[in-house]
């Protein structure tokens, strides 16, 4: 298998997206109730600082997703799960684009989904408790789109760190991009 087959490519993303749904759903569930009850401890002084909804996206995109990307090849390096990796029939180019494609621009897309249902959610929530409400988050804000190619501009490092690393990829990859900038 040496060409590109979309067919293939499309099966290889279910099955990625199937792998991942589980811890993605249980972390998304976990941070949006600590989100909330963050929100709702301080609503009444987000009227004086608004920028809490861009703050819980800079951190469930930067190092959520950096985590998340970290862990997307650990089934080629877990002992038992390298032969269900490697007797899946896809080529590896199908592998990585996928892989690329669901930790990249897939998660960031389902970042800003999970961001604004948790900021209606929180809204409601609020409004019904205090009657207060919190502005939504602007996509064209600096922060946003500062933490946005934070994200895309590192995650190839931390991507290749996953691939690269058998464990503890993230950190390893931290200190070998911090060794390189040094040198």
């Amino acid at each position: 298998m040496s060409h590109f087959s979309p067919q293939r490519f499309a099966i290889a993303l279910r099955n990625d997206v199937l792998a991942q749904a589980k811890l993605v759903g249980i972390s998304t569930l976990a941070l949006f109730v600590l989100g909330l009850l963050m929100h709702l401890s301080n609503v009444r002084d987000q009227s004086k600082n608004p920028g809490f909804f861009a703050i819980v996206f800079v951190v469930a995109l930067v190092p959520v997703g950096f985590l998340f990307a970290s862990l997307s090849w650990n089934d080629m390096h877990h002992p038992l799960g390298r032969f269900h990796y490697l007797m899946l029939p896809y080529s590896n180019l199908e592998r990585f684009v996928s892989r690329y494609l669901l930790t990249a621009p897939l998660y960031w897309l389902y970042t800003v989904l999970a961001i604004n249902v948790f900021i209606m959610v929180a809204n409601l929530l609020s409004d019904a408790l205090f009657g207060l409400t919190s502005p939504g988050l602007a996509l064209d804000s600096s922060t946003v789109v500062f933490s946005s190619c934070l994200f895309f501009g590192l995650h190839p490092l931390v991507f290749a760190g996953a691939i690269r690393f058998r464990n503890f990829a993230l950190p390893r990859t931290v200190i070998f991009v911090f060794l390189l900038v040094i040198a």
